[in-house]
C-alpha cells in the first residue's frame, strides 16, 4: 500500500471519528441510500426504455402501409394520362409497359391566335366621350410612326393587311391601287388620319406587309405548316411563284450575307 492511500484512509477515519462525535452519522446514512435508490431507478428506465424502441408488430406495420403505398403508385400510372403533362415526363423512368395506347389522349398545344385589336374600339370609343383623338404622329426628320396611342396603329395595320392587302404578290409594289386605297381609307376612318400623312402611314403598312412575308417564308423554311390564317390558295402560290423562284432565292442570299457584315443589327 503506497503512504498516498495510508493517509487517505487515516484522514477517513479521522472524519468519522468527529462524525460521531458530533453525532452527525445517524442523518448521513440516509441520504446516502437515497441517493443510491435514485441511481438504481435511473438505470431501470433506461434499460426499459431501450427495450421498448423495438416493437417487431410496429415493423410490421411500417411494412405493410410501404406495400400499400407501392399500389396505390402502381394504380395511378395505370390511369388514362395526357401527353406533355408533368405525370407523362415523370413516369418515362419508371415502368409503363402496363399502359394501354388506347388510354392515352392526344392533346394539341395551343397557340397563339392571330391579331384582332379587341381593345381598339373601346379605346376609340372611351376618346370620344373625352372630346379627344388618337396620338398618332410622324415627325421630321424621318416621319416614323410614334405617339402616344402608336400601338394601337401597328395592331390594326396587321388587322387591314389581313383583310384587305394581296398574299399573291411578289412585292409591295406589285400591289394594285384599288387595294391600296381600300387599306389607306381604312387607317383614315380608323384614326382620323389626314392627307398629309398618307405617305407616312402607308409606308409603315408597306414594312408591317414585309414582316408578315418574312414570318411566312420562315415557318415555310422550318416546316411549321400553313399558318390557320392563310388560305391554302395563298399558300400554294406563295410556294411554287415565289420561295421557290430563283430571283427570290438570289436576292435572300445576297440580303443575308449583306446582314451578317453590319456590326449594329437593326431592331423591327
Amino acid at each position: 500500500m503506497s503512504k498516498y492511500e495510508e493517509e487517505r484512509l487515516k484522514r477517513i477515519a479521522e472524519n468519522k471519528a468527529r462524525l460521531e462525535a458530533l453525532g452527525l452519522p445517524c442523518l448521513v446514512y440516509p441520504f446516502k441510500s437515497l441517493t443510491q435508490n435514485i441511481k438504481k431507478k435511473k438505470g431501470k428506465e433506461r434499460g426499459e426504455e431501450d427495450d421498448e424502441e423495438y416493437r417487431p408488430e410496429e415493423f410490421k406495420e411500417y411494412q405493410s402501409s410501404s406495400e400499400q403505398d407501392e399500389s396505390y403508385n402502381k394504380k395511378k400510372i395505370t390511369r388514362p394520362l395526357k401527353l406533355n403533362s408533368k405525370r407523362v415526363n415523370a413516369s418515362k423512368s419508371i415502368n409503363v409497359g402496363q399502359l394501354e395506347a388506347s388510354t392515352v389522349e392526344h392533346v394539341v398545344k395551343k397557340r397563339r391566335g392571330h391579331t384582332i385589336n379587341s381593345k381598339f374600339p373601346k379605346k376609340r370609343e372611351k376618346l370620344m366621350v373625352l372630346g379627344k383623338c388618337f396620338d398618332i404622329q410622324f415627325p421630321p426628320p424621318y416621319f416614323k410612326l410614334c405617339g402616344k396611342h402608336a400601338k394601337y396603329f401597328k395592331a390594326e395595320a396587321t388587322v387591314c393587311l389581313r383583310q384587305k392587302a394581296p398574299l399573291q404578290v411578289m412585292t409591295w409594289k406589285d400591289i394594285c391601287d384599288d387595294d391600296l386605297s381600300a387599306m389607306w381609307k381604312h387607317m383614315k376612318d380608323a384614326f382620323g388620319l389626314v392627307e398629309e400623312n398618307k405617305e407616312y402611314a402607308m409606308k409603315q403598312l408597306q414594312k408591317q406587309f414585309r414582316n408578315k412575308h418574312h414570318h411566312l417564308y420562315q415557318a415555310y423554311l422550318q416546316k411549321k405548316g400553313r399558318p390557320h390564317d392563310v388560305p391554302p390558295e395563298d399558300w400554294n402560290w406563295l410556294i411554287h411563284n415565289k420561295w421557290n423562284d430563283s430571283k427570290f432565292k438570289e436576292r435572300s442570299l445576297k440580303n443575308k450575307a449583306s446582314r451578317s457584315k453590319q456590326e449594329i443589327k437593326k431592331k423591327n
